[in-house]
């Protein structure tokens, strides 16, 4: 299912939309399935991923008529990429996500 959850969210990066709702629920249905283990850890970078992407969105909305929230929005952009990139790397390897709880990489 984690594989699911990146692969919305790498879609939410070409067409935005529900898709990142829909990853975010996911990860929320099956966290505690995944018990103690080292994939719930991508569920919660996930999980995290959605919501440190929601504030920076709406700070960057809000700023846009300031011109650094064109800055904002397209950073936020590079780091959802690249916060997928890592998830499903280490996914891919039967890895945890060494920090899951980092707001960076």
């Amino acid at each position: 299912m984690a594989t699911v959850i990146y692969g919305v969210y790498a879609i939410n990066l070409a067409v935005p939309g529900p898709f990142a709702l829909i990853g975010v629920i996911l990860a929320y249905l099956n966290r505690d399935a995944a018990g103690g283990t080292w994939l719930q850890t991508h569920y919660q970078w996930a999980i995290r991923t959605f919501w440190i992407s929601i504030a920076w969105f709406f700070i960057g909305l809000v700023t846009i008529p300031i011109i650094i929230g064109i800055v904002i929005l397209a950073l936020l952009w590079v780091w959802w990429a690249v916060r997928i990139a890592i998830g499903w790397s280490a996914l891919s390897k039967e890895q945890p996500i060494a920090n899951p709880r980092t707001w960076f990489f």
